[in-house]
């Protein structure tokens, strides 16, 4: 009896083998939006790019017209060619979470870009989380405290709130980011985009970095702010 369940067992895994891959073909490349055709992709389906030399390129699905759907790939689109073939990706790409993202610089799919190792994460994060009822969610009604006493009394945050930063150039927003941090937590989250130089980094990434990585207590600015 155990040999027929071992049999069946081999039957099932070679059912779920699959015999052919559907790929399709890159036909037009257009500054950084590609077309391609023979491959039916959904709107936000991700898919993977065969190049010249045989590497991979991860894009996405951003649109269609009749039978040619649009691709947005997630790096640069070099030592692609006429006819590359395009293949579908079945899972979505889900982004592992966990406790050592702290003092960590990844980016959007939650790649490492420090060069400090790779990630080890358990806990799945979907790219798109299912939105959240309005009616269900915690009110803000609790103050946060972000060390900076001018925010704190004039400006007051609540916890859960979302907050946006903007301002012109050269007036500080990267000098508050380091000092806007709760005094009395522990760890600490900063998330920014920057697209000109890297010459801030010693002075904001690298200082929240250090304390996302030991914890360290907050230091309190001084008196002036």
């Amino acid at each position: 009896m155990s040999d027929f369940s071992a049999f069946d067992n081999a039957l099932r895994s070679l059912e779920s083998i699959p015999l052919a891959r559907v790929a399709g073909r890159l036909v037009r490349l257009n500054g950084i939006l590609l077309e391609s055709v023979g491959c039916p992709l959904m709107t936000g389906q991700l898919c993977r790019i065969e190049s010249a030399n045989h590497t991979l390129i991860d894009a996405q699905a951003v649109g269609f017209n009749r039978d040619i759907t649009y691709l947005m790939p997630f790096k640069q689109p070099v030592g692609l060619m006429a006819g590359a073939r395009v293949f579908p990706e079945e899972k979505a790409h889900d982004i592992l979470i966990g406790e050592s993202w702290l003092g960590r610089v990844v980016n959007g799919l939650g790649e490492p870009l420090d060069g400090k190792g790779r990630l080890n994460c358990n806990d799945l994060l979907p790219p798109l989380p299912p939105s959240v009822n309005p009616l269900t969610r915690r009110s803000v009604d609790e103050p946060l405290d972000v060390g900076v006493k001018a925010i704190n009394g004039l400006l007051t945050i609540g916890k859960g709130q979302r907050v946006g930063l903007m301002a012109g150039s050269g007036v500080g927003k990267s000098v508050l980011l380091g000092d806007d941090h709760p005094p009395d937590q522990s760890r600490h989250c900063g998330g920014r985009v920057d697209w000109r130089t890297r010459a801030r980094s010693k002075r904001v990434y690298r200082p929240l970095a250090g304390r996302g990585r030991a914890g360290k207590v907050y230091r309190r600015r001084r008196a002036r702010r």
